[in-house]
């Protein structure tokens, strides 16, 4: 897999930066699309905008939200008799959980 642009990522005016300077910004990692295929789709300027921070707010907790989900996950254990935890979780949201962490991780 390919690497990405480290973070953390910034947006104004549509456009996705790697950095916060709005006056001088390095060229942007993404644009929303502005063209009247949008409008044609029904997404407008603020619809737009929105997607953008949107996209910045995940790629920015990524990390932090992948790191939490895999201690939680390796504190579940394996699901047999040999453990109990001192929660009640089941089978079924560890699974979520480690399949969630094998999507974050591009596996």
């Amino acid at each position: 897999m390919e690497k990405h642009t480290p973070g953390p990522w910034y947006c104004w005016g549509g456009a996705v930066y790697r950095d916060s300077d709005q006056d001088n910004p390095t060229a942007p990692i993404a644009f929303m699309c502005r063209d009247e295929r949008a409008t044609a789709a029904g997404i407008y300027p603020v619809e737009r905008d929105a997607n953008a921070h949107f996209i910045v707010r995940a790629v920015n907790c990524h990390a932090d939200l992948l790191a939490a989900l895999e201690r939680i996950a390796a504190a579940a254990g394996p699901f047999d008799d040999s453990h109990t935890p001192y929660w009640t979780i089941n089978e079924d949201d560890i699974t979520a959980a480690r399949a969630a962490i094998a999507r974050a991780r591009g596996e």
